[in-house]
């Protein structure tokens, strides 16, 4: 496969790159029409080839061109472009004016493009340029910020899993689609990536029941006319953690575990000796071990190149594309990483002046290589691994170190010959066949079809293999078992997904006089398989031959299955405008979906938009002249969405194999038939009823724009379980029905600003802020009479992300300050409190600390709020971009050890060592720690006690934060230097991306990332630096 896709891009170079034409040079200058100053920078390019310079300081250009029949066309920032027919002239001096281009900007959305200044529906819009100015490993890394409405979070930085989670306007995943197919797209290579749209109301309704959550769309580069262009985009990249847990050192934890001991009145483990033993550092069986510095490096290196092909005739046009990257892991073994590599080709070919072809192939293979321990078993393997345990055995080799817990050894679980291996291959496919045919006698009518093909093939290979747990005493000079890791086993699992993707349409697009009218219908099916197999084998006969047929033949594992589904779509639109400025959109789309009953089965999708450009008034256009344009606009759409699982109005039943789903009939065994619950005959689409309000301008000729948009959303029939009809207690699993409904509100502000100082600075701010909030609108939910249950649990009119808990008040400080509190905090009388417990307010006055006093602490873990700043200066061949990400109305809560020290008598941050709640040894009720915030420490091994686990505000941690999220230096070697070697263009940069990072987690933001509230793993967002250089020949 990988040969044959090899030789299919060789050959596509082979035959469409052109011969070299006669060339002609062409001077001139470029100039401001009014004023007549030089426009220094202004770009000045052959139309339909690659072929471009850059005036100079006095607005002087030259340009090698193919014909001197061509036409030149020049643009500069600020300024409307202008085209010139060179009709044999090898002088051209041209006069700009100053205007908006960004007006006549073209924008992909749903089975077409407009332009900008046209659009009645809410769109953003990322540009290659923007994509590639840092490098990433993946798409929706470089997205965040980028586009308003778009809300995003980092979780990790693992290599091959460091993507980004995208929500439109908070909603739920949203559709994306690569070239029209929905398909894996995180890994793309954003060099073959043109431009990203982000279809927020109206204008993603165009696809119907898909579309419930928005749209995204990437569109990849397509070749123009001209002399084959190559060019390389390569760089190199170091990353490092956003943050790093700062364990304490040996001698600290023994001298915490002491402390909890005495808090627990355990006999001690370790005495002041041998704590100082710890802290002098001679004896080796006192040793200060860092685990995680023994398991992971500081930092790692990425590195990325893309090669590009870029050119045509008027006949034929194509762009091809290959790319490769390698990302390293933090482990120190080296054995979790990342690699891609990725070819594209598309081929455009007009056959006649009628009918064109297109061809589109692309391929990506994705490795993943790691150790068998995963991640997360990592993580808890190494924070119970504490210091006073040596990270490495004398003779590595002979197996895994010690680390203080059951069989554990964090450092040689990152080792793949030690633990074994967890291999993951995935390889995507996609090919797109399409042709247009404009039909005679019809101007303006084109007719098109295609047809899409997508393919994922993903094979996992897991090897388990055991190997022993040491621990080793200097002083004896021995070892000590301490068990076995792992068991000797090895799994495979094989899936493939299949898509075919058909697809006919009618395009309209005519203009008479003032009247632009532009149409639509379409038709397609998408139907798709996804088969599976897998199997699995214990006690190889050696693991050095990881191979199934070296199994066991007892306890064989096999297994597979196969899912197909189908949807069928027809679609219309209808635009029109008058002079441009009075805007009209409609749209229609009727989906029909494999999961519902047929009576079910179809839905119906409307969305209707206007738009009126005031500035085309005469009352503003011939009154107020520094208004470029101004445009109010408004939309309603109903889209849908099916997910749900397959067949839920049948009777489905499934086959139970574990050993305890499974029953015995004389010596034989049987697996059970189990009833997947009561079916629901009526069960139909979540439909999404959206409202949009937006107003847009430009004013003082691009020098300051803005755009808004407020939303409000409706989601009817969502899936739950009719509670309130049946007793707690039912002899079945409830079906799901279309009860629920929640709304969602919020509104984007996007600000601009530009301008150029002197004819040589230009430099351009873009701010965007971003707000949305979920409602329970109508919720499934027992009937509540009592007044606090209502207020605490009833979801219906409530937020949909409130956090409920207990208020807290400090803590403790002493045994005094508990026997004076006036409020029965654990319904004993206060008798289980100790100092350095949490003290929790009495909200309702009754002097007693129950469910009752529960109020909201704060909002759930995914932001409401985004915003961001993008600030870009340029001058001369010197450019600087700066963007400032950032999210608020989220919160993070504390948990694992970072709440709880000593669990499972497991390791200690160093803000646990500074902010414990201290006792006085000679008086152990008393706290002699000043600066103490955090309860005192257990040595039992429970970590938190229950009255300290509560959830409350005093773990819940306002996740407010801003990052420098990319940083990018560029300078464009001057023509004149690179001429003589063939190069067009060439520049060198310097990047970098969440380089610094404010947030509100107080002493805790040394430690844990604000973005990685799902996971507060040791694996955060990593910090990249790059450099790199990229050239056109």
């Amino acid at each position: 496969m990988k040969r044959k896709v090899f030789l299919l891009f060789v050959i596509s170079i082979a035959c469409f790159i052109q011969s070299n034409n006669a060339q002609t040079i062409i001077k001139g200058r470029v100039a401001d029409i009014s004023t007549n100053q030089p426009l220094a920078g202004a770009t000045v390019s052959e139309v339909g080839t690659t072929y471009q310079t850059t005036a100079d300081d006095n607005g002087l250009y030259v340009i090698t061109v193919s014909s001197d029949t061509s036409s030149l066309l020049f643009t500069f920032t600020g300024y409307q472009p202008q085209q010139v027919e060179l009709s044999g002239r090898k002088q051209v001096d041209v006069g700009l004016l100053i205007g908006d281009a960004a007006l006549g900007e073209v924008v992909v959305v749903g089975y077409g493009s407009q332009k900008k200044i046209n659009l009645t529906g809410a769109v953003s819009t990322v540009q290659s340029k923007d994509l590639i100015k840092v490098p990433s490993s993946n798409v929706s890394e470089v997205l965040i910020g980028k586009a308003p409405g778009l809300f995003t979070k980092q979780n990790s930085g693992v290599p091959g899993s460091d993507y980004a989670n995208l929500s439109i306007r908070g909603y739920d995943a949203p559709l994306i689609l690569v070239d029209g197919i929905e398909t894996s797209w995180t890994r793309m290579d954003p060099n073959e990536i043109e431009s990203i749209s982000v279809l927020k109301d109206a204008a993603a309704a165009v696809y119907g029941a898909r579309a419930g959550n928005g749209v995204v769309l990437i569109t990849t580069k397509r070749g123009k006319s001209g002399k084959p262009t190559v060019g390389y985009n390569g760089s190199y990249s170091t990353q490092s953690p956003t943050v790093a847990p700062k364990f304490v050192p040996s001698w600290q934890w023994a001298e915490l575990l002491r402390e909890g001991e005495l808090n627990s009145s355990l006999p001690f483990t370790y005495s002041e000796e041998d704590i100082q033993k710890f802290k002098e550092g001679t004896d080796p069986d006192y040793p200060n071990s860092d685990w995680y510095d023994a398991a992971f490096r500081p930092w790692t290196p990425m590195h990325s190149h893309s090669l590009t092909v870029n050119g045509g005739s008027d006949k034929v046009k194509y762009f091809m594309t290959a790319g490769y990257i390698d990302q390293a892991s933090m482990y120190r073994s080296g054995d979790l990483s990342f690699n891609r590599y990725n070819v594209r080709s598309n081929i455009d070919a007009q056959i006649s002046d009628r009918l064109g072809i297109s061809l589109d192939l692309s391929y990506r293979n994705e490795l993943r290589l790691a150790p068998q321990t995963d991640l997360v078993d990592i993580w808890t393997n190494l924070k119970t691994a504490v210091p006073v345990h040596h990270a490495l055995l004398p003779d590595p080799s002979k197996g895994g170190a010690y680390s203080g817990f059951l069989e554990r050894s964090p450092v040689a679980q990152t080792i793949r010959n030690m633990t074994g291996f967890n291999d993951n291959l995935q390889r995507y496919f996609t090919g797109r066949l399409s042709m247009n045919y404009k039909i005679p006698g019809i101007t303006g009518l084109v007719a098109n079809a295609a047809l899409n093909y997508a393919m994922n093939y993903q094979y996992t290979k897991i090897l388990d293999r055991p190997f022993k747990i040491y621990s080793y005493n200097y002083a004896a000079n021995e070892y000590q078992d301490r068990g076995t890791n792992g068991a000797n086993s090895l799994n495979e699992n094989f899936s493939q997904y299949t898509q075919i993707y058909p697809m006919v349409s009618l395009n309209y697009d005519r203009n008479f006089g003032n009247h632009d009218i532009k149409g639509l219908l379409l038709a397609e099916g998408i139907d798709t398989r996804n088969t599976s197999l897998s199997a699995g084998r214990v006690d190889l006969l050696s693991v050095e031959i990881p191979y199934l047929f070296a199994g066991s033949t007892e306890n064989i594992s096999n297994n597979g299955n196969a899912v197909e589904t189908g949807r069928v779509s027809y679609v219309g639109r209808l635009n029109y405008a008058y002079k441009a400025k009075y805007l009209l959109e409609g749209t229609f789309r009727y989906d029909a979906s494999h999961k519902f009953a047929p009576g079910s089965r179809w839905g119906f999708f409307p969305s209707a938009s206007a738009a009126w450009r005031l500035s085309e008034e005469p009352f503003i256009k011939d009154n107020i002249s520094w208004i470029d344009n101004l445009k109010i606009r408004g939309s309603y759409s109903r889209t849908g969405n099916d997910n749900v699982d397959a067949f839920k109005y049948l009777t489905g039943y499934e086959i139970r194999g574990a050993l305890t789903s499974v029953y015995m009939f004389g010596s034989d065994v049987y697996k059970r038939i189990y009833s997947t619950g009561l079916p629901n005959p009526d069960i139909t689409w979540l439909t999404m009823t959206g409202y949009n309000l937006g107003l847009e301008g430009t004013f003082k000729d691009g020098l300051i724009g803005f755009e808004f948009d407020a939303f409000y959303r409706i989601t009817d029939n969502v899936f739950g379980a009719p509670l309130e009809n049946y007793p707690s207690t039912f002899g079945a699993t409830l079906p799901q029905l279309n009860i629920n409904s929640t709304s969602d509100r919020g509104m984007e502000l996007s600000l601009n600003h530009r301008n150029k100082i002197g004819g040589v600075f230009y430099y351009s701010l873009t701010g965007s802020a971003s707000l949305a909030r979920q409602r329970y609108r109508k919720w499934s939910e027992p009937l509540y009479e009592d007044p606090d249950e209502i207020r605490i649990y009833k979801r219906t009119g409530n937020l949909t992300n409130r956090w409920f808990g207990y208020r807290s008040d400090g803590i403790f400080m002493s045994q005094e300050e508990i026997d004076n509190y006036g409020v029965d905090q654990d319904q004993a009388q206060n008798k289980t409190l100790v100092p350095g417990d949490i003290k929790y307010k009495d909200l309702n006055g009754d002097n007693i600390i129950d469910w009752r006093d529960q109020d909201v602490i704060g909002a759930a873990s995914f932001p409401d709020l985004t915003y961001g700043l993008n600030i870009q200066m340029e001058y001369k061949g010197l450019s600087l971009t700066v963007l400032f990400q950032g999210a608020s109305l989220y919160n993070y809560m504390i948990a694992d050890i970072q709440r709880g020290a000593l669990s499972n008598l497991a390791n200690a941050y160093d803000f646990h060592y500074k902010y414990r709640w201290q006792p006085d040894p000679n008086n152990p009720g008393v706290n002699i720690n000043p600066d103490a915030q955090l309860p005192a420490l257990l040595g039992s091994g429970v970590g938190v006690n229950t009255n300290n686990n509560k959830v409350s505000d005093f773990w819940l941690k306002d996740g407010t934060y801003l990052r420098l999220r990319n940083l990018n230096i560029n300078y464009t070697i001057p023509y004149n230097w690179i001429k003589k070697i063939g190069i067009k263009d060439m520049n060198v940069f310097a990047a970098g991306s969440n380089l610094l990072t404010w947030s509100r987690l107080g002493f805790y933001k040394k430690s844990l990332d604000p973005e990685a509230t799902d996971t507060q793993k040791f694996y955060p967002p990593v910090k990249v630096i790059s450099f790199g250089l990229n050239f056109k020949l």
